[in-house]
């Protein structure tokens, strides 16, 4: 029975550790396989403001052209964000202000881009619909 308990032990240390020594050589356990390679269009090339808002683990982007049409709407996990913005060429992002903007307005701005805060009471009057992350980033964007 002790030798049991203690492979069972051993098993379980393994499984909590897993998480960590993966992210430690890079793999990413929790990300889904649709956000491994973002591919990016000639219509992206075309992205003159974008709206981010930011959240714990899933940020929401909205990205539109010099005439209002939207050209990107989708959720980027957070390793994902510095690697999309990579791609782009500069343009104007908008974000609410949040405890970690100023930290992703640094990168961003390291990027090339131009980054602007905006404080969530005036995001609130731009949301057409029900308030959620797709919403606000589409707020934010305008």
């Amino acid at each position: 029975m002790f030798v049991v308990r203690t492979i069972f032990g051993l098993l379980m240390a393994i499984w909590k550790l897993l998480p960590l020594v993966l992210g430690m050589i890079g793999y990413n356990l929790f990300s889904p396989p649709q956000y491994v390679g973002i591919i990016m269009s000639t219509s992206t090339m075309n992205i003159t403001t974008i709206g981010l808002d930011l959240a714990k683990n899933v940020f929401q982007v909205h990205a539109v052209d010099h005439e209002g049409r939207v050209i990107v709407r989708k959720q980027l996990r957070r390793p994902m964000v510095v690697e999309f913005f990579a791609k782009l060429p500069p343009c104007l992002v908008g974000m609410e202000a949040c405890g970690s903007a100023h930290h992703w307005a640094r990168g961003l701005k390291r990027l090339g881009h131009d980054v602007r805060l905006m404080p969530p009471q005036y995001v609130k009057p731009y949301v057409k619909r029900g308030k959620n992350d797709a919403t606000d980033a589409e707020a934010i964007g305008y």
